[in-house]
């Protein structure tokens, strides 16, 4: 048996090899520069190792042997589940591999927003030794009210490291979490309406997949409501509205956004639009390595080979993921 790692993030496979081959399959690390290539190399791949190959509804349907497909980590938007469902392929995901590494970037980039670290540090590095810093908004972090958007793992690590933080409650929205499923009253507070949720919350953070309901959920009219939040993104970059959210920067209704990811990886660096608003002293973007440290590497390569071992063993996968249905 043979499996496909279609592309990849770091430098070597030897953590994949290690589970793979000691079962007898050979892991192929043969990179694809386009899509005919990819379909060429996957054709006859009994799994499919996936970072961030776009493996559409063409790529599945040419593939003859494949039993697996695989995602390197949680977001599968990447993936064409419907179709690989189909064709009887699983798909599976390594969803706790970084919960860990991604809260702490969230909260890293509140606190910079807060404490205006990346505004002063700038100041510095040009020459100015800004000795008053009535100049920019610095607020007591732990009056501020904090709002989680999406409630999943990663926003309850979150959560529980803002705790001794702050000193009100945890403000989430989350439509898909059960009412029952609030893990203290006390601490947590539910708010059902996205336009109360941006008007309550001065922080807000965002834990959301990417799903045709999330893209954009984030747009003109949501920001409206906001007044000087600070907006932090580790999900995906589509759930907000680009053109909107630079609206608001302008207006205030946004006073600082952190962010992971950007509306197209790499940005593009000779689009002048792009490049003023990832230099704009109201912005901090990162290269999407939040999911990253050198122990959440070897865990989800390690985890990713054992989903595909299970399948071609004849074993459910751990974290399979289905369609959802029309």
């Amino acid at each position: 048996m043979r499996v496909l790692l279609t592309d990849m993030l770091h430098p070597h496979a030897n953590v994949e090899k290690s589970v793979l081959e000691s079962h007898g399959i050979k892991l192929d690390t043969t990179f694809s520069r386009n899509e005919d290539e990819l379909i060429i190399n996957a054709r006859e791949a009994d799994g499919l190792l996936v970072s961030s190959a776009n493996i559409n509804k063409r790529v599945i349907e040419n593939l003859e042997k494949t039993k697996v497909i695989v995602k390197y980590g949680i977001g599968v938007d990447n993936i064409d589940i419907k179709t690989a469902e189909e064709k009887g392929i699983v798909v599976a995901n390594v969803p706790n591999f970084c919960i860990e590494e991604v809260a702490l970037h969230a909260l890293s980039l509140m606190l910079m927003a807060t404490r205006c670290i990346h505004t002063s540090s700038s100041f510095v590095k040009n020459g100015i030794w800004q000795r008053d810093p009535s100049i920019w908004q610095i607020h007591r972090f732990s009056e501020k009210s904090i709002g989680l958007m999406g409630f999943g793992k990663i926003a309850r690590k979150l959560g529980r490291y803002l705790e001794p933080l702050i000193e009100g409650p945890v403000f989430f929205y989350d439509p898909y979490i059960p009412q029952k499923d609030t893990p203290d009253v006390d601490k947590y507070v539910r708010i059902v309406s996205l336009e109360e949720f941006f008007t309550r919350c001065s922080i807000i953070s965002i834990h959301l997949p990417l799903t045709k309901e999330t893209y954009h959920l984030i747009n003109k009219n949501i920001l409206n409501f906001a007044r000087g939040v600070i907006l932090i993104n580790t999900s995906r970059a589509q759930v907000i509205e680009k053109k909107a959210l630079v609206e608001a920067l302008k207006k205030g209704n946004v006073s600082f956004f952190g962010s992971d990811v950007f509306w197209s990886e790499p940005p593009d660096f000779q689009n002048m639009n792009d490049r003023l608003f990832i230099e704009d002293l109201k912005t901090v973007i990162t290269p999407h390595y939040a999911w990253y440290s050198e122990e959440s590497e070897i865990d989800v390569r390690r985890k990713a080979a054992e989903e595909v071992l299970r399948v071609l063993l004849g074993k459910e996968p751990l974290n399979r993921i289905k369609s959802k249905k029309e």
